[in-house]
């Protein structure tokens, strides 16, 4: 008996389904996400974007960033987050206002 009969034995569904179905489910999210919050004409996502690729044949050339961009990326997140503390801090000190009746 080869090693594959025997683990579908025990596990006759299989590993690769599992892993499909947590995919579409991933998939369907991050489309609702893409069509309520992405850009017109975003492109949407299958299954087979979120499949693991245990083999390497799908491997993509992925551009690499810089330690610039980065650097650049990482700046940007740090002057949005200081200016959400200063504004908070804004908003604490503010003096309340009357009701209006």
């Amino acid at each position: 008996m080869q090693e594959w009969e025997a683990i579908d034995k025990l596990d006759p569904i299989g590993r690769w389904r599992e892993e499909f179905g947590i995919a579409q489910l991933a998939s369907v999210v991050t489309n609702l996400a893409l069509s309520i919050h992405g850009e017109k004409g975003v492109k949407m996502t299958v299954p087979i974007d979120f499949m693991p690729d245990w083999s390497g044949d799908r491997r993509e050339e992925t551009p690499q960033q810089s330690a610039e961009d980065m650097k650049k990326i990482f700046i940007e997140i740090a002057d949005a987050q200081n200016k959400k503390v200063k504004r908070d801090k804004e908003d604490m000190n503010r003096k309340p206002t009357k009701r209006q009746k």
